[in-house]
């Protein structure tokens, strides 16, 4: 679609671009659920690509981007049996290097986590948006590694007391779920220690608090 066009479009729904981007990916996640999670790691290097608008000033992203071209035959909302949904077309390698803001130092596991911990930083999100972000992190199978390495405990658990139920259930459910990974993690790892000490029992607290 043609930015104008697209601008057109917020002008006559009478929505600001936020508050569209909000449905968007709310009627995405329950009308095209599995071709969402199949263009969901595009959607993020979409963000993340800062020298996207000096690139293309006026792109037709529908049309041009190889990584978004949606076959309608294909789309399982269209009502055809069989059908599997668009393949995510990847990026080649040195393209990935070149978007990822860390600069390499995670891996995907982990660059995922930081994504979404950077969001759920960002001030005056909307209970969808929340709900999405913490379900994303409930339907991964995040390492101790990760947990450690992103400190993603510490702000889950800020949301402990946000008014949302739907929130709150989320944060309980990430960290009874993290606390059992990282409780695993100490047996395995340190036999015989009932507290672990220095910096992974900071880790831990800063966890489960």
């Amino acid at each position: 679609m043609d930015l104008d066009d697209f601008r057109s479009v917020l002008e006559t729904a009478g929505v600001d671009v936020w508050t569209f981007i909000d449905t968007a990916i709310l009627v995405a996640s329950l009308d095209y659920g599995q071709e969402f999670k199949q263009r969901r790691d595009g959607i993020v290097e979409r963000l993340y690509a800062t020298s996207m608008v000096t690139r293309c000033k006026s792109c037709d992203f529908g049309e041009r981007s190889n990584v978004y071209q949606v076959n309608k035959e294909d789309s399982p909302h269209e009502g055809k049996g069989g059908g599997k949904g668009s393949p995510f077309t990847p990026h080649s390698e040195n393209e990935d290097d070149d978007m990822d803001p860390y600069g390499g130092l995670f891996d995907d596991e982990q660059k995922r986590v930081l994504e979404i911990k950077e969001r759920l930083e960002l001030p005056d999100q909307s209970e969808d948006s929340l709900v999405d972000l913490l379900q994303s992190l409930a339907d991964m199978d995040i390492t101790f590694q990760a947990l450690k390495e992103t400190d993603i405990g510490r702000h889950v658990n800020k949301l402990r007391k946000h008014s949302s139920n739907d929130v709150r259930r989320l944060v309980k459910q990430l960290v009874r779920k993290w606390k059992e990974i990282v409780d695993e993690w100490v047996r395995v790892n340190q036999p015989g220690e009932p507290e672990p000490a220095g910096l992974m029992g900071k880790f831990i607290i800063l966890t489960v608090i």
